[in-house]
C-alpha cells in the first residue's frame, strides 16, 4: 500500500524451488505499488479469505490486515505458521481454507449440461 525503499535481491546459492525471475517483478510491484491497485480491492465484491502467517512471516501482518480490510467481504484469518502457511502447516491451512471453500460451493448452482 506504501512505497518502501528497494533492497537489492540476493539469489539464494543452489536449486530453488520458486522462479528467480518472478522476484524482481514482485519486489518492483511491492517497493512502488500502483495507488490504483490498493483502491480496486473496494470493487471486489466476492466473498474473500486472506490468509496471513503470523510474526513468523517476513511480511508485515498489519500490512496484510490493511489490505483485508480494503476488501468488502474479506474475512483475516492468522495461522501463525510463517510465510508458507500451505507448506509450514498444511493440516491448519486446510482447516481454514477448505470450509471457507466448502461454504462458497454450497451457494453454487453447476450449469445445466443440456444448455
Amino acid at each position: 500500500l506504501r512505497p518502501r525503499a528497494p533492497r537489492p535481491a540476493v539469489r539464494p546459492e543452489g536449486e530453488l524451488s520458486f522462479d528467480w525471475a518472478a522476484v524482481a517483478e514482485v519486489r518492483a510491484q511491492l517497493d512502488r505499488p500502483d495507488p490504483a491497485w490498493a483502491r480496486s480491492l473496494g470493487d471486489i465484491t466476492a466473498e474473500t479469505l486472506a490468509v496471513a502467517g503470523g510474526p513468523g512471516s517476513h511480511v508485515p501482518q498489519a500490512d496484510i490486515a490493511a489490505l483485508a480490510d480494503r476488501v468488502p467481504r474479506a474475512r483475516l484469518v492468522t495461522v501463525p505458521a510463517g510465510h508458507l502457511v500451505h507448506r509450514t502447516s498444511p493440516r491448519a491451512f486446510l482447516d481454514v481454507v477448505l470450509p471457507f471453500l466448502r461454504r462458497g460451493a454450497a451457494g453454487c448452482v453447476a450449469p445445466d449440461p443440456s444448455g
